[in-house]
């Protein structure tokens, strides 16, 4: 390639990059949330970010949060700010949200104090760690009236001081008197020995453990370790753990699973020696499908809980470089990294008042859980473990290589989380089946949003409601003894997982009438995916498909196209698109469903406005096993066009044949 060529390649990859965030609904204040750090469009053609930018979006967030911690006990109080109220009203009290958010914010100031060696931002007069040594004296000290008291069973907060000791001693431990660090460590050793839920909250207990080591105080090893081995027992294949009593694989894996376990491996020697072999192993088995999970805008897959985290679904890149165990190429790393930070930044993840709230690009608390207060967010800190490398490594030195939602389209499977991905590269996206999803169902938690979907995407985000609200059909396919009260796919189990062709099934609670089994056969295509569906139940049952749920601005009404032949349906919502094919199916009513925002949420969709999706309902109940085949895709600024699809029946078989790109395709029944 010539050198005018390439310059045009990295002129046009940096215009890509810059607008990280047009595909918002709600578009931020771009004024407000522009960088002083410079464009590097040589050693950064996907982001233009550098190690720059890193620091000064680390030391704006950190200049946003300290304003609201008090002098006196160093402890921080967010509310009153709230863009939303519905959230809340499920979320836990003060006393918890504070002391979390002390602990989690305390993790990014000590990463901003390792990386700039000083211990201010600008446009701050206090120091960084002034309110953290404050809390911390006070906290752990009985007689003092702003004592936190013994740490609590099942609690989160503790574990975040031990990280951020590690990270930065210098300014988070050496100030310390000796007394003062004596009843710290005498707070730490009952974290240790705390009780936590059996998954990945396990971790949090095992935090201390390093601090312990460097400065020789004693603890319950024994314990602790027997509890770090449980921990390592969940593996299930590829570098996956499945999370405990949770059931589930998701972004936990991320900054829980692959996190603590490389944080063990840097900073607890006895560890190291015991469980390294195995943490070598999963670490670098894991990162040969991180990438598979990040579209070529920087925004990671939105699959599973917690996703108010933002940033920190990068957090392993970091700590596997600083852990000596990084395995893809620096350049990859940073491209995703970065792509991730730019995402969320540009897309409003700091908000106006200086805070992270509760949402996705900015506020938008139908993401959360009930666990997830005023504080939680800030579990975003984790993600800017890049700042533990210096200047020189070579992180930040490597000039930015592709991933490939960039240049690849191709399908991934990952046989120990039961997933399967599809990147187009036209569409600079990938897409997550979970084939096998066994997360516990919790309603309250939007889990059928978050974890049942047939498909996701790095594109397209999700329809959801809040906290209690009604279960959606978007994305997902489901049944009913009545046509009133549905059932939606929930805790599917794979029958068999391949790049083309999968199957998996899930049970249907139907209340004191038992259970239908329900079939799903999936063939994956370059774009878009065929879905037939069954039921196993005695008697007949309603049935029921919806496409992918698009994001509409708010005051808007999607735009909906039905067919000449009345078979499919195309939703617009402006920037989005999603169609829905029937391919082969009793009669049913095709119809657009749109929802909106309920009274205490902004929003109905995760990227912002409100959510809307084509969707099929069976007229008449469907007797068993009658395949129910469609075809669902969904597309950002783009107009879809449904591939040639061919549907017969072979006398000689029982179920159908679908000629699908090309290929001719079984659609059996088990």
């Amino acid at each position: 390639m010539s050198r005018v060529s390439t310059s045009l390649l990295t002129l046009l990859l940096l215009l890509t990059a810059l607008n990280y965030s047009a595909y918002a609904v709600e578009q931020p204040n771009v004024q407000r949330l522009k960088l002083a750090a410079a464009t590097d469009s040589e050693l950064s053609p996907y982001t233009g970010y550098t190690r720059q930018h890193w620091i000064e979006i680390a030391g704006r967030i950190v200049a946003g949060f300290l304003p609201y911690f008090d002098s006196q006990t160093g402890m921080p109080d967010f509310r009153g700010e709230d863009a939303e109220s519905g959230h809340f009203q499920y979320t836990p009290g003060f006393e918890n949200e504070s002391r979390n958010a002390f602990g989690r914010t305390m993790i990014l100031a000590s990463f901003y104090c390792a990386a700039t060696g000083g211990n201010r931002v600008p446009g701050l007069d206090s120091t960084v760690n002034g309110p953290y040594l404050t809390g911390m004296i006070r906290g752990t000290d009985p007689d003092d009236p702003a004592y936190w008291g013994p740490t609590e069973p099942f609690g989160a907060f503790g574990n975040q001081l031990a990280q951020a000791i590690m990270y930065c001693p210098e300014y988070f431990w050496d100030p310390l008197t000796l007394e003062q660090q004596d009843k710290l460590a005498a707070w730490f050793r009952e974290l240790i020995h705390g009780v936590g839920y059996e998954c990945n909250c396990w971790y949090f207990n095992t935090g201390p453990v390093p601090v312990m080591e460097r400065y020789g105080y004693d603890y319950d090893y024994d314990h602790i370790t027997e509890q770090m081995a449980r921990l390592q027992s969940w593996h299930s294949g590829d570098g996956f753990f499945i999370d405990g009593g949770n059931r589930s694989w998701d972004y936990y894996n991320f900054w829980g699973f692959q996190m603590f376990n490389l944080y063990h491996y840097r900073y607890t020697g006895k560890w190291q020696q015991k469980f390294g072999a195995q943490i070598r192993r999963t670490t670098a088995e894991f990162m040969e499908h991180f990438p598979w999970f990040f579209g070529s805008d920087g925004a990671p897959m939105p699959f599973g809980r917690s996703l108010t985290y933002r940033v920190a679904a990068v957090c392993p890149v970091g700590y596997a470089e600083a852990a000596g165990l990084a395995t893809l190429e620096p350049g990859m790393e940073r491209r995703i990294a970065s792509g991730t930070l730019k995402y969320f930044w540009e897309g409003g993840m700091l908000s106006a008042n200086g805070l992270v709230q509760v949402g996705w690009h900015g506020p938008n608390a139908i993401v959360g859980e009930d666990y997830i207060h005023r504080g939680a967010p800030y579990w975003v800190s984790v993600g800017f473990s890049p700042l533990l490398l210096p200047q020189d490594h070579p992180f930040w030195t490597s000039r930015e290589t592709a991933m490939p939602a960039d240049n690849t389209d191709g399908v991934h499977v990952v046989p120990g989380s039961q997933m399967v991905f599809r990147t187009n590269a036209e569409r600079g996206e990938s897409r997550l089946y979970p084939i096998g999803s066994p997360r516990h169902n919790n309603p309250s938690w939007q889990t059928g949003v978050k974890y049942y979907q047939h498909a996701y995407s790095t594109a397209l985000g999700w329809a959801a409601t809040g906290e209690q609200g009604p279960d959606l059909a978007a994305g997902r396919s489901g049944v009913s003894l009545d046509g009133k009260n549905w059932v939606y796919r929930t805790q599917p189990s794979p029958i068999y997982i391949t790049e083309r062709h999968n199957a998996d099934y899930w049970m249907a609670d139907l209340g004191d009438c038992g259970y239908a089994r329900v079939v799903t056969q999936t063939l994956i295509g370059k774009k878009g995916a065929v879905h037939a569906v069954y039921h196993t139940y005695p008697q007949p049952l309603y049935m029921r498909a919806a496409g992918f749920g698009i994001a509409v601005p708010h005051g808007e009404k999607p735009a909906q196209k039905l067919g000449p032949d009345g078979k499919n349906l195309q939703v617009n919502g402006k920037i989005y698109e999603s169609v829905l094919s029937m391919l082969s199916a009793p009669d049913g009513t095709l119809e657009t469903v749109h929802v909106t925002p309920r009274e205490g949420w902004n929003h109905s969709h995760l990227l912002g406005g409100t959510g809307a999706w084509p969707q099929w309902t069976s007229s008449s109940k469907v007797p068993p096993r009658t395949l129910v085949i469609f075809y669902a895709d969904g597309a950002r600024e783009e107009k879809i066009e449904l591939p040639e699809l061919q549907v017969f029946k072979d006398r000689l078989e029982e179920g159908l044949w679908v000629r699908f790109e090309g290929v001719q395709n079984l659609l059996e029944i088990f």
